[in-house]
């Protein structure tokens, strides 16, 4: 969304006039901004022709990819005026796209890694406790696996974040626990 809203605001600050359409003075003003801009290709010569392509325009400079270049030649297009935009709205345009889009792809890193950390973090818990039929209830209920089964008590493993192995931990103490176990955290990174 933010990309799109700054592709906008973008192409109404930036669009660079079609040479076809300017009179004789316009047009040697845009010959002489083409001749020393740099990094422009002869393909797409402006960076906010459009909004899709002011979209791939910022979607440079969040790489990083020449983003000082496109608002020098902003900038140089401001003074040659092919644009009527001033210095100060194109230098805080460019410095508050990179700062926001880097805040955003930062986030969204992070947000990622934390997530798969998460998955990948568990416990791992042993419990022996009583045989009886509320206890076997609560096994198929919480996922949890028998390992051995005796006369008068059964030995069950629970796989799971720590609140999980707690939560079965306090649900099965009233049916009789005799022994508890947990490997604390366990991850593959």
């Amino acid at each position: 969304i933010f990309i799109y809203l700054f592709a906008i605001v973008g192409v109404g600050l930036f669009r660079i006039p079609d040479p076809e359409k300017l009179d004789a003075g316009q047009l040697q003003q845009y010959e002489l901004y083409m001749a020393d801009a740099t990094n422009i290709p002869k393909c797409s010569p402006d960076p906010f022709a459009s909004v899709g392509e002011a979209m791939f325009t910022l979607f440079r400079e969040l790489t990083g990819d020449d983003w000082a270049a496109l608002r020098y030649n902003h900038v140089l297009a401001s003074e040659y005026g092919v644009i009527s935009t001033s210095s100060a709205v194109i230098n805080i345009y460019h410095i508050l796209w990179v700062v926001i889009s880097a805040f955003l792809l930062l986030n969204v890193v992070t947000g990622a890694i934390i997530n798969n950390y998460e998955v990948v973090l568990q416990e791992l818990a042993l419990y022996k406790v009583k045989r009886s039929r509320n206890v076997e209830d609560l096994v198929r209920r919480h996922n949890v696996r028998i390992l051995d089964i005796h006369d008068d008590f059964i030995v069950l493993e629970k796989t799971g974040h720590k609140e999980e192995i707690n939560e079965l931990y306090q649900m099965l103490s009233p049916y009789g626990l005799y022994q508890f176990v947990c490997s604390g955290p366990v991850a593959i990174i």
